[in-house]
Formats: C-alpha cells, structure tokens, sequence
C-alpha cells in the first residue's frame, strides 16, 4: 500500500476539501470549454465570410466569361481577362486563408488544452480524502488492529518457539516469522508467509487440550480472521497493481507534458513565469479565461507570422505539436479511465467482505470513505469526455 500513498501524496492536493477540490476542476473545465467554444465561433464565422467571398468572386468570373463570349473589343477583352485573373487570384488568397485560419483554429485548441491539463494533471486525486481511505485500507487487512488478536499471537508464537525443534513445518514457521518481524507490528499477511502460518496455526489449535474450551474457540476465530485477511491483502494487493502501472504512466505523462509546454512557449516565446502567475496560480476564475483568451491571440499573432516568414514549411512545427497534444489528451483520458477501474475495483472488495462477521463492521465504514472518494473522482472527471473531446479537437475543412 506504501506505493499507493507515494501515488496519492504526489498528485495530491492537501488544502482542499473533496467538494471544493471537485469544483475547482469543474470551474477549470467550463473555462476551457468557454474560450473553445468561442474560439469555434470565431473559425465557423471567419470561413463563412472566406466561403461568400469566394461564392462572389466566382459568380464575377462566370458573368465576365459570358461577357467575353460577346466581346469583340481586344482591348475589352484584355480588361476583362486582367480582371477574370485578379478574381481567380482573389479565390486562390481566399482558400489560402482558409487554410490558414483552420490551422491556427487548430493550433490554437491544442495549445489551450495543452495549458488547461497542467491544471487537470496536478489534482488527479485530492489527497485529504484519498489519504484516509489508503491508510485504513492498509488498517483493515492488520489482524493486530483486532481484539485479542496482540495477545493471542504471542501464545502462537511462544507454542511455536517451544516446539520448532521437534517439527521441522514449525522450524520453518519460527525463521519465517523472524525473516519478517514486522508481522508482529502490523504487517500485511500476504505470500508464502501466510500459508506456513495457517499450517502452524493449525497444529497450534490441534495441541490445545480439550479443557481449555476458550482458548479453542478463541483460537478458531483467530485463525479464520488470519485467513479473511491474508485473502483480503491479497485483493487489494492485486488492485495495488494496477495503481502502480498507473504511477508510472501518470509520471509519464507529466513528463511529457511539461517537455511539450516548455517547447511551446519557446515557440510563441511565452515567459513560464507569467503562465504560472497568471494561470497556474491565479485563484480568480475570470482572470483564468482572460489569460487563455490573451494567449489565444498570441497563438494566431504566431501562426500568421510562420506563415509570411516560411511559405513553404510552415505548418511542420505546429503539426507535430498538434498531434503531440492530441496524444496527450487521449492518454490524460486513458489514465482517468484506469484509476476509476481501480476505484471500482475496491468497491468489488469491498462488497465481497462486507457481510463477513468478523470484519465487515470495519469495511462498512471503509465503504463509506471509498464511496465518498469515488464521488469527488466522478463529480471531477469523466474520462470518455476526455477522450472524445481529443478526437474531435481539430477541424479538417
């Protein structure tokens, strides 16, 4: 579980409650939607005005080819030939800047999405709430947690000190329980371990005279907990696994993300400082959607400047970067979608040993918890949003 809390400390955000964690993300997501959505207007009504020019310009050449059909004038028909190619050359401009205002529509998107998910990226999971969850995960599955259990565990130790020498399951039981000491403090039952305890724990019970009925019973049941909760740390052992893959992929994508933003703004010769102060950090909503409006000029100032500076290869960089965002969005999703598998993965255990007797009143509360983390996940992200937004951020026409 230690993996799992590094996971929850390092993306974690600790001065927020779930609620107000989860409308920060959703304030965040509705300024990135308002200034996309507006940017969509503004590339719809600007190809509009490029379509009805061209649909003008076009009905210009076809009454000046009817007039030349009538023209016998060589002078006439010189005028009207320079004017058929200013028209032509009009259209030739005009599907040029649609070209271009697609591409900077484009680029534009990528680079507000792109800024958008340093926020999104850094509180994945709020770490007040998701900290207590992990730590009473890890609680649950600890039989010395239990009543009785501290002292009965030195009974089965002391029974196994005193016969290890004439049975060769408890010899091996003894250096086991040395090999890893800090079962006595705690540790999770779980691997080989478990199985040599449950032998010696058997014969453990199997000495026990008929007239010590108690410790009999008590015995039993202590060795029946042993069992639920080695197969218990087993299930979430299994879960663990899963959040350690997506450890790793999380990093991966911070990494990548932060390269990508950090080549960006040297492309548009942003100043990281000022996105930090002005974006990252700025805790007035409104100030947020100006900043991503501003840069949203920048990003067409830019594109246009590439385009005079460069005819020929101009597109090259910002295609690269586009596709590299896309990328970065469709894994962003893919990620969400792994840690609500996960979430929904304890909620399967849980459920499975919530009816047992000797630890179900323990997992009812953790199923509290689990429920409430998996809300404040659920009310904050919506991974086929993710994902679906990424294949549809870019216009083709």
């Amino acid at each position: 579980m230690r993996l799992v809390f590094k996971f929850l400390v390092w993306i974690g955000l600790m001065s927020y409650s779930g609620s107000v964690w989860a409308q920060i993300q959703i304030d965040d997501a509705m300024i990135r939607e308002k200034v996309l959505e507006q940017l969509e207007i503004d590339r719809e009504q600007k190809a509009r005005e490029l379509e009805d020019k061209i649909v003008v310009l076009d009905l210009e050449i076809q009454k000046i080819d009817e007039a030349l059909k009538l023209t016998q004038n060589t002078d006439e028909i010189i005028e009207k030939l320079r004017d058929r190619v200013n028209k032509l050359e009009g259209i030739q401009a005009a599907e040029r800047e649609k070209e271009l205002n697609i591409y900077s529509s484009n680029y534009q998107s990528a680079v507000i999405n792109l800024v958008s998910m340093e926020r999104e990226l850094r509180p994945l999971i709020l770490f007040n709430s998701s900290r207590d969850f992990f730590s009473s995960l890890t609680s649950v599955g600890n039989p010395m947690q239990y009543p009785g259990y501290q002292k009965w565990f030195k009974g089965f130790t002391s029974y196994v000190e005193t016969n290890k020498n004439e049975d060769a399951t408890l010899q091996i039981t003894s250096k086991l329980l040395e090999t890893a000491g800090d079962f006595a403090q705690g540790a999770p039952i779980a691997g080989p371990l478990s199985e040599v305890l449950f032998i010696g724990m058997d014969k453990f019970i199997q000495s026990i005279g008929k007239k010590k009925r108690e410790l009999r019973k008590q015995s039993i049941m202590m060795f029946e907990l042993t069992m639920i909760l080695s197969q218990y740390t087993h299930d979430i052992n299994l879960v663990e696994t899963g959040w350690n893959k997506t450890t790793k992929e999380l990093e991966e994508l911070q990494q990548l993300q932060a390269n990508t933003l950090l080549d960006i703004f040297q492309f548009l010769e942003i100043k990281n400082e000022d996105f930090r102060e002005m974006y990252l950090e700025e805790t007035d909503a409104l100030k947020r959607l100006d900043y991503l409006n501003s840069l949203k000029q920048m990003v067409e100032k830019k594109v246009k400047e590439e385009k005079r500076r460069n005819d020929e290869a101009w597109k090259n960089k910002m295609y690269y970067d586009m596709q590299t965002v896309q990328s970065l969005k469709i894994r962003f999703g893919n990620i969400t979608f792994e840690i609500k598998e996960n979430l929904n993965r304890y909620e399967e255990i849980l459920r499975k040993y919530q009816e047992n007797d000797l630890i179900g009143d323990r997992i009812l509360i953790l199923k509290g918890k689990q429920e409430n983390l998996s809300s404040a996940f659920n009310d904050a992200f919506n991974p086929q949003n993710y994902i679906t937004d990424a294949v549809r951020m870019y216009k083709r026409n």
